[in-house]
């Protein structure tokens, strides 16, 4: 969960530094208000998808937990 935290760090800097370079060369075509919604609605975007991203890491690793206790219980049953 870390590594998309960075990866929402650069992202966000990014979308930053793009957003001034805009502003200079429409000379402030966005406002204030207009550049929080932006940066509101592009956090809730990441967040949801750190969400979903965790949840299919959860369900592989418990998949993988299930399918290996599976996998011993044959081999306590055929050893």
């Amino acid at each position: 969960a870390s590594s998309l935290h960075l990866l929402r760090f650069f992202l966000n800097e990014y979308c930053n530094w793009n957003t001034l370079i805009r502003l200079n060369k429409v000379s402030s075509s966005f406002s204030k208000r207009d550049e929080r919604l932006f940066l509101f609605l592009y956090n809730s975007h990441v967040e949801e998808y750190e969400s979903v991203l965790f949840f299919l890491r959860n369900q592989s690793s418990h998949l993988r937990s299930t399918s290996f206790g599976i996998f011993l219980e044959r081999i306590r049953f055929y050893g």
